[in-house]
């Protein structure tokens, strides 16, 4: 009897140590702004001060009230938002177009996203998700991109540096879209457009 008791003592320990390992890790690799590995194998920071689900939702809301479409969060357009906010940080500067002349439609495409149109919204200095909207309706240009009637794919990325929250969101519309799935409509010449980046 007091083997098994022994026995099941240690079996408890054992458990509990290696749920505390488990939470040690989540805690401070997956809290801390590691760096994650995208499934396309690009590296990219994961530290954000916003939800981005959240900043999608107010952008659909408010694309509503004009009796637009919603917009569907897509998975390869967060990748090209976290690549321009992790560049923008990187190279220390805030703008659509890189220190080198790359424009953020270099994102898109190495995000393997196959538009038809682009637009790119930034925004930093926030400290809500919903203050990044106000901030963008209230610039003719950001307004503009958010209420464009073509786009139908969205999503946005932001990371802190410096006690400062930068924000990035494409909106798109792919080449190809699939209205039925028996019926294609193959887009012709890409265009994309840029607006301009106001901070509060």
């Amino acid at each position: 009897m007091l083997m098994v008791l022994s026995s099941l003592r240690r079996g408890i320990v054992q458990v509990f140590l290696l749920f505390a390992a488990w939470a040690v890790f989540h805690c401070v690799f997956l809290s801390s702004g590691a760096v994650a590995l995208s499934p396309d194998g690009i590296s990219v920071s994961t530290s954000e001060g916003m939800n981005n689900t959240r900043i999608v939702e107010l952008i659909n809301t408010y694309r509503a009230q004009y009796g637009l479409s919603l917009l569907r969060p897509n998975g390869r357009l967060g990748l090209s938002a976290r690549l321009k906010v992790k560049d923008m940080i990187s190279q220390s500067y805030f703008d659509h177009t890189s220190p080198e002349g790359q424009r953020f439609s270099a994102n898109v495409r190495q995000a393997r996203y196959d538009y038809r149109s682009v637009a790119e919204v930034l925004a930093r200095g926030c400290r809500s998700e919903a203050q990044v909207l106000r901030l963008w309706s209230k610039s003719p240009t950001h307004n503009k991109a958010l209420l464009d009637p073509g786009f139908v794919d969205i999503n946005c990325s932001n990371s802190i540096s410096g006690g400062i929250t930068y924000v990035a969101c494409h909106l798109a519309k792919p080449r190809v879209i699939a209205e039925s799935p028996f019926r294609r409509y193959r887009l012709l010449r890409p265009r994309h457009f840029y607006t301009s980046s106001p901070t509060p």
